[in-house]
């Protein structure tokens, strides 16, 4: 089995999904992420994988802390935290895109580390 990376990005936004959705690439772009990772941007945790027990502690945790989105990323031959770090490139840029200077950004990538999920640190 080939290996893949996977990890998301959780945050807070205020306005429409679309919007977020509609500049999804240009967020890509200016990121620099790879086009062979594949990013999806949901607005309802449901459609993320209840079969993992830790992931579904992950998603509790996010709506407990009023987190309204997430970006998932997976990508071919790479790891788990490579890809985390991708995926907060593409927070950055949605930060520097849609709020204004000093705004609070609640946000948070994790990635799966063995049978658990962590932070990515910088």
């Amino acid at each position: 089995m080939a290996k893949q990376g996977e990890a998301y990005g959780f945050f807070y936004y205020s306005g429409s999904t679309e919007s977020l959705a509609e500049r999804m690439p240009e967020m890509r772009k200016k990121a620099h992420t790879p086009g062979s990772m594949n990013v999806t941007l949901l607005d309802k945790f449901d459609n993320l994988d209840k079969d993992d027990p830790a992931l579904t502690e992950i998603i509790e945790k996010a709506n407990n802390s009023h987190m309204s989105h997430v970006v998932k990323a997976v990508m071919p031959d790479k790891g788990n935290r490579y890809v985390a770090m991708e995926v907060g490139d593409i927070l950055s840029q949605i930060y520097r895109n849609f709020y204004a200077k000093n705004e609070p950004f609640c946000a948070g990538v994790v990635y799966k580390r063995g049978n658990q999920y962590v932070f990515r640190d910088e």
